[in-house]
């Protein structure tokens, strides 16, 4: 007790007892009291009718929404780009009638008509490294979906 007095003489001049104290008659009706703090509580933090359908709800409309989004932002550009692809796809193809037929064969002599029967079918095989370095090729996949005929 002396070396607390050399070190630290105003904390050896603090009394040794405790200072809080529970006020006179406290747990006569702490339970009565406790009691009715739990059911204010309970009370207040019930939501509303209402207030618990949009809690329940925002999730859901978020997720639509984003949905929405991601459709609008993939669909529209695709279909401008499949509309202006098909617009020139027509333009180029012109519907072949009978009398369009007939002009094309009437066209064809002879010597031609049989060096297109007699030419050789090539049937080009491809090894599966060059189907690789082809495929990843610097072509997007993108690419590869607009060029497939549907």
């Amino acid at each position: 007790m002396d070396d607390l007095k050399k070190i630290a003489p105003k904390l050896s001049e603090i009394k040794k007892e405790n200072p809080f104290v529970v006020p006179p008659q406290y747990f006569d009706n702490f339970s009565a009291r406790l009691q009715i703090r739990i059911e204010a509580e309970k009370v207040a933090a019930m939501p509303s009718r209402k207030k618990q359908i949009i809690y329940f709800l925002k999730p859901a409309f978020s997720l639509v929404a984003g949905l929405a989004l991601i459709f609008l932002l993939v669909y529209f550009p695709l279909k401008n780009h499949k509309n202006g692809q098909l617009a020139n796809n027509t333009n180029q193809n012109t519907e072949l009638t009978d009398e369009n037929y007939i002009s094309l064969i009437e066209g064809i002599d002879e010597e031609l008509l049989y060096a297109f029967i007699n030419e050789p079918v090539i049937n080009d095989e491809y090894s599966d490294e060059e189907l690789v370095s082809y495929l990843s090729s610097a072509t997007s996949d993108f690419e590869i979906y607009m060029e497939i005929d549907f």
